[in-house]
């Protein structure tokens, strides 16, 4: 049975990864077909929809895969013991490195238009961005990099207002 499990949790990773590389690639994932993404995990399309239901749900897995790559990769860099300006400097060269492999409008789009990964990104947001800003901004006071004067209040609205920039 666990060998059954595995060997389910496999395929389906596979299935997710093999979307992931096809909607990286296309100009267009819209264009990408359920049997497009099938044939590159070596897998029927019958199995993708018995795994994922629709091809809604699959980009769903997708985005949030990214989403958590994305957050997991600043989350890493955030909590390192690097100062602040290196901190920033590694955060924004991760940012550069992850636009090259992550079209933005493409999730952003898929973000806000897709009901179920809204709330997913919003409570990450909620619980997990939301206070990392608020400890690199008093890590920043703290190391002299940031006016002690600053409120933590109009950071976190401009914070807010990149997170509109997403429609979410």
């Amino acid at each position: 049975i666990t060998t059954m499990i595995k060997t389910k949790k496999d395929k389906r990773q596979c299935i997710v990864d093999a979307a992931t590389e096809l909607f990286h690639s296309a100009h267009d994932m819209r264009k990408v077909s359920v049997e497009d993404i099938a044939r590159q995990a070596r897998v029927s399309p019958t199995t993708i929809y018995n795994y994922f239901g629709t091809r809604e749900a699959l980009v769903c897995e997708v985005a949030k895969k990214l989403i958590i790559a994305i957050f997991e990769r600043v989350s890493g860099i955030m909590r390192s013991d690097l100062p602040f300006d290196k901190k920033m400097v590694a955060a924004v060269a991760g940012k550069i490195d992850l636009a090259s492999q992550v079209n933005g409008e493409i999730l952003a789009k898929v973000v806000s238009q897709n009901k179920h990964l809204a709330p997913f990104v919003e409570e990450i947001y909620r619980t997990e961005i939301r206070p990392m800003w608020l400890d690199f901004v008093a890590e920043g006071k703290q190391q002299g990099y940031i006016d002690p004067a600053v409120d933590e209040e109009a950071l976190l609205i401009y914070l807010d207002t990149i997170k509109a920039g997403f429609n979410i």
